[in-house]
């Protein structure tokens, strides 16, 4: 039979996940999906199989779905669907407005240039004299 993992999350991002697949007759191997978000798994035996959903770089953001069982059946294709919702990020205490910080240095830029024209001007000034 067939397997066939279908990967959503909730930002759309789907290429990169790792799966195992173990189960019948000791069957225990790992794949990543591919940009479509699937995994297309041939010539499995008929059986009860466990996908796994195993922590890697393209996981990190996500909160792991819980395992799932499949019935491998004779020439049919089984369908497993695992979601992934991105994890609330911790709030760092850090409510800073970047925009202000941002203006506040504009500021001081022009601040340092006018006085340096003006400096300049007087220092002209009094050698002209």
């Amino acid at each position: 039979g067939t397997l066939k993992i279908v990967k959503t999350s909730s930002d759309g991002k789907v290429k990169g996940f790792a799966f195992r697949v173990t189960g019948a007759n000791g069957y225990d191997m790992t794949f990543e999906t591919d940009k479509n978000g699937e995994i297309v798994i041939e010539g499995l035996r008929i059986g009860e199989y466990t996908v796994s959903e195993v922590a890697n770089n393209a996981s990190a953001a996500y909160i792991t779905p819980a395992d799932q069982n499949v019935t491998i059946k004779l020439d049919e294709t089984a369908v497993v669907k695992m979601h992934n919702e991105l994890r609330d990020t911790p709030k760092t205490g850090d409510d800073t407005n970047m925009k202000l910080w941002y203006v506040l240095a504009g500021l001081s830029a022009v601040g340092i240039a006018v006085t340096s024209v003006v400096a300049h001007k007087k220092k002209k000034k009094e050698s002209n004299e």
